[in-house]
């Protein structure tokens, strides 16, 4: 069965649909799959994509320098000597 989301740009699967690891659902069983049976192209970026990561990779890495730039929580922290205490970034 497909994910069932709210978003309206997110998959067109249905509840109806099986498919699974790239099985389509037999046709009148899911509006995306019976598109993909008729040579409709999937998409090229999945959430794992390389330009995907790289995206996230950077957002990342900005939140950290606004982090410890003047002004930002890590290094008002660190100007009262609590640096050790910052957790911003633990998972």
């Amino acid at each position: 069965m497909a994910w069932k989301k709210s978003d309206p740009n997110a998959t067109k699967h249905n509840g109806a649909c099986s498919m699974a690891f790239g099985s389509l659902s037999p046709l009148g069983c899911c509006p995306r799959c019976d598109e993909l049976h008729n040579g409709a192209k999937a998409r090229t970026e999945g959430w794992d994509s390389y330009k995907f990561k790289q995206q996230q990779e950077l957002a990342e890495l900005a939140r950290i320098k606004a982090h410890f730039a003047l002004g930002g929580r890590g290094y008002e922290l660190n100007k009262q000597g609590l640096g050790h205490t910052d957790t911003a970034f633990q998972w």
